[in-house]
């Protein structure tokens, strides 16, 4: 059986929730990307004139995901925030993304122990 089924509204705080935790990931991988590039150009820039301190490099693995993470949240909170008011409404005015949806029967159980189950019933 197909059902129709229409998203009305968003709730501001699941989406500014998902945003920030999904942003958070995100934030954190190009982070830590982030620090590995910065840490090879300035050992690679150290080599090249011949200094013998590794620079700032290594410090960048720490810096930059921690930085990176924190920017990432905040504006993925903030972006989140701001798609789900237009969502809202432009659903109040326009209506809601419709949605349609089948259920289906799942058979958790074999086809040998179902059928016995429905005999001893």
């Amino acid at each position: 059986m197909v059902k129709k089924w229409k998203v009305r509204r968003i709730g501001l705080w699941s989406a500014m929730k998902i945003g920030g935790s999904i942003s958070c990931v995100i934030g954190f991988a190009a982070g830590v990307f982030l620090g590995l590039v910065f840490a090879f150009f300035s050992s690679l820039v150290s080599m090249m004139l011949s200094e013998h301190s590794s620079g700032f490099g290594f410090g960048g693995l720490i810096i930059f995901p921690v930085i990176c993470t924190f920017f990432f949240v905040f504006m993925g909170v903030i972006l989140s925030l701001i798609f789900a008011l237009f969502y809202n409404l432009s659903a109040a005015l326009f209506g809601g993304i419709e949605l349609e949806m089948e259920a289906e029967r799942v058979n958790y159980y074999p086809e040998e122990f179902s059928a016995k189950l429905h005999e001893a019933i």
